[in-house]
């Protein structure tokens, strides 16, 4: 779940720092957040999913593919994400 908030973050172009100001949290917990070294509430998941327009199964790791909310068309971030997990996923089989 983890590697997937920093892959959505990047994936629309923001910092640590904005997001820790949409959960209302301090950058350094945030960045605790993307590294596992703190549980993230249900509240600020949900508060993500809706932000980055994915779902909360998506976030948890319980799917492998971006389910976008129905109503914008988020496709071009959906791309940026499926590539960073396709080549995250590349990196891994060289090792």
């Amino acid at each position: 779940m983890y590697t997937r908030l920093e892959e959505l973050r990047t994936a629309h172009g923001k910092t640590k720092k904005e997001i820790a100001e949409l959960l209302q949290c301090n950058r350094q917990v945030y960045a605790r957040y993307e590294r596992g070294e703190r549980e993230i509430t249900v509240a600020m998941l949900v508060k993500l999913a809706k932000f980055y327009e994915t779902s909360v199964d998506y976030m948890l790791g319980l799917v492998d593919f971006v389910m976008p909310l129905p109503g914008k068309n988020r496709k071009d971030v959906t791309i940026k994400v499926r590539e960073r997990i396709y080549d995250a996923g590349q990196k891994a089989g060289q090792e």
